[in-house]
């Protein structure tokens, strides 16, 4: 955790972990809760970190959420609008990922939620399951810094 929030820290990173968090254990979830507070101000990367997630049930969480208010008088349900729902999903807040990276060089997004938000992403394959090391994250800001020239 500490590392984790040092690294955040030096790159001005904001860290997200989307995924139904529920069946983690208390201090596990507790440790994330720290993670993201601590670096949800920052303004640099977006990193989002997808633990025990799956896009239909992202979807299903969503609409118990907007359920529950539509039943609390919150919200009038013929009224929802594509910005009330995507402020309930896990990303809610969130720009839209410019790079997608997946372990195991698996080439399929099985999920019907992230097709939206990835679709001019950037894919990276890793051969090997590993961390992101700090070399991809800083070749990723050359990058951006580029395009923004």
């Amino acid at each position: 955790m500490k590392t984790c929030l040092k690294t955040a820290a030096k790159n001005n990173m904001c860290v997200r972990v989307i995924g139904d968090k529920e069946g983690l254990d208390e201090d596990i979830r507790s440790r994330i809760n720290q993670l993201e507070e601590a670096t949800k101000n920052n303004t640099g990367l977006h990193f989002q970190i997808a633990l025990n997630y799956g896009g239909r049930d992202e979807v299903r969480r969503a609409a118990q959420k907007l359920a529950r208010k539509a039943a609390q008088g919150i919200i009038n349900p013929e009224e929802l609008t594509e910005e009330d729902f995507s402020n309930a999903l896990d990303t809610a807040g969130l720009p839209d990922p410019d790079l997608l990276i997946r372990t195991l060089s698996l080439i399929h997004i099985s999920e019907p939620t992230r097709l939206g938000m990835i679709s001019y992403a950037v894919f990276c394959l890793k051969k090997k399951k590993k961390m992101i090391e700090h070399e991809h994250i800083n070749r990723y800001k050359k990058t951006q810094l580029k395009q923004k020239s």
